[in-house]
């Protein structure tokens, strides 16, 4: 919008306002599988994005450096490839206090600020389409062989008859807690000729008829811990005991384990199965629910709606947003962002800049006797800062471009060591290191 016109631009509060928007959501829907990853190969994949962190950053040093790209935009050549937006907020943050501190006007404030957004706005997409065109080119030239995805076993259900000494007597919770994750689970009992759902304190009795439901390595695990499968198929009598699929879509037994919701007691059900996303698979009673799950539940007929109220079975309820809620953790999330980190230098946060970032001197700062070194882009009218600090012009071969220097007295005619003072502080200034 600035390129129409100088005057034409939008508050500082919309960006900034969107980019939490933007990263919380992210979080939200992301966060529960980025921790699951963590825990299958975190090690890898973390080591792997590292590199591609630490190659990225050197190649943007050797590119920025033969065409002489000001550090401001080889950040946001940076960022934009690799398509970090809250880095470029970062970025931005910091060279707006250090403007601040410096003392310059709004216009040349915003312009500072705004500097690395081109070099951002350009590489943005080539580290898009760059990244598909990379994987469509390894494709062609090494060709490799892809394994179709593993189907899961098929889950069914099968009768055992309680044979063995070892379980007779004892509770299906005794039984299971033997085995973490047998890979079924116990729906229904039939104890002299009545059939009811397998509660966890139900007493296992010498010929008793179990119906396991799972793969069929958890079937063969299910044969060796009770005994001799029979053809009974008490399952298929449904004129007491049925089943129904419910979707997971009620706030408050979200990321509840199964036994928490104590339903074999509440309601006289049992879940079997649990189905997430495409996949279905035999759930443990520490199995913690999700939003948009779909669970089987066995229970008496006269149950089904209570059984529906109590998990919610609506998709329009996990749909909606609750907007306090996201309203909530925005705020406390910015507030954790701002939160001072101590390191060596300085105070760091995590989250959006306030401050330079360790290892920054601050422009500004008082009590320093370091000469600090402000490199930007000025008109050719005299700057406002002039009549407080000398300008000299920059070695670099631009004309226009000038460097501001602060808290270092003015020399004298004669006085070498004014131009000592001058060449020792470096390049560490407006846009120094740390960014």
């Amino acid at each position: 919008m600035g390129s129409l016109g100088p005057a034409i631009s939008i508050p500082e509060v919309i960006p900034t306002l969107g980019l939490i928007i933007f990263i919380y959501t992210i979080g939200i829907q992301t966060g529960p599988e980025f921790f699951n990853s963590l825990r299958e190969r975190g090690y890898r994949d973390s080591v792997f994005a590292l590199a591609i962190v630490v190659l990225g950053a050197g190649v943007t040093l050797l590119v920025s450096h033969p065409v002489h790209l000001t550090r401001a935009r080889a950040a946001g050549l940076y960022t934009g490839a690799m398509t970090n937006t809250p880095a470029l907020a970062a970025v931005r943050e910091l060279l707006g206090e250090r403007g601040r501190s410096a003392g310059l006007p709004p216009e040349q404030l915003r312009a500072a600020s705004d500097e690395p957004v081109v070099a951002y706005s350009i590489a943005y997409p080539v580290g898009v389409i760059g990244v598909l065109l990379s994987f469509a080119v390894s494709l062609r030239l090494w060709k490799p062989e892809m394994e179709p995805p593993a189907e899961g076993q098929e889950i069914r259900a099968r009768d055992f008859a309680v044979m063995n000494p070892a379980v007779i007597d004892r509770t299906v919770e005794e039984v299971l807690r033997l085995h973490r994750d047998p890979g079924f689970v116990v729906s229904r009992i039939q104890h002299g000729g009545a059939s009811d759902i397998a509660r966890s304190d139900t007493r296992l009795q010498r010929h008793d008829i179990v119906v396991a439901v799972g793969d069929e390595d958890g079937l063969v695990r299910a044969e060796q811990i009770f005994g001799q499968p029979v053809e009974a198929h008490i399952e298929q009598d449904r004129s007491q005991l049925d089943f129904r699929r419910v979707f997971v879509s009620r706030q408050e037994i979200v990321g509840k384990r199964i036994r928490e919701l104590d339903l074999e007691k509440s309601m006289g059900a049992t879940v079997t199965r649990l189905r997430r996303g495409d996949v279905d698979f035999i759930p443990t009673r520490d199995t913690r629910l999700e939003l948009g799950n779909r669970v089987r539940v066995l229970t008496r007929r006269e149950n089904f709606t209570a059984v529906s109220q109590f998990f919610g079975d609506s998709i329009r309820g996990s749909a909606e947003t609750d907007f306090g809620s996201v309203a909530l953790g925005m705020v406390l999330g910015v507030l954790v962002g701002l939160a001072p980190i101590p390191l060596p230098g300085g105070d760091y946060p995590p989250g959006i800049c306030r401050r330079p970032a360790p290892g920054c001197p601050d422009p500004g700062q008082a009590g320093t006797h370091r000469p600090h070194y402000l490199d930007h882009t000025v008109a050719r009218q005299p700057h406002p800062a002039a009549d407080r600090a000398p300008l000299l012009p920059s070695r670099r071969r631009h004309p226009r471009r000038l460097r501001l220097l602060r808290d270092t007295p003015p020399e004298r005619p004669g006085d070498s060591a004014g131009r000592r003072r001058r060449h020792a502080g470096g390049h560490s200034g407006f846009y120094g290191g740390g960014i």
